[in-house]
């Protein structure tokens, strides 16, 4: 259930994404520009980069994501290691792995 500090919260984050949203077009259309300057001065015949740059970031992102998800799993398991503390409860807290070792 939402409250109002989170409300307010969740309004400021929401200007800040619009912010970096709206000002992203231009920093391509400007990238792009700056971009066709130098493509303009390169020798032609240059070797072609041996990954896509698009992969690389793709790759990245997908590791990135990975991260993020394990340190949200994490921060709720502290959450609900301190919970007796706190008096609240966190949902949906992951599942504590568990290992068996081989004899």
């Amino acid at each position: 259930m939402p409250t109002p500090l989170l409300d307010t919260i969740t309004e400021y984050e929401d200007k800040a994404l619009d912010f970096v949203t709206d000002l992203q077009p231009k920093v391509v259309e400007y990238v792009g520009k700056a971009a066709d300057a130098i493509a303009s001065r390169l020798p032609e015949g240059r070797p072609a980069l041996p990954v896509s740059p698009v992969e690389i970031l793709d790759t990245q992102f997908a590791f990135a994501t990975k991260v993020l998800k394990a340190q949200h799993d994490f921060a709720k398991s502290v959450l609900n290691a301190v919970a007796p503390v706190l008096g609240t409860a966190v949902a949906s807290a992951p599942a504590k792995p568990r290992t068996v070792k081989a004899a």
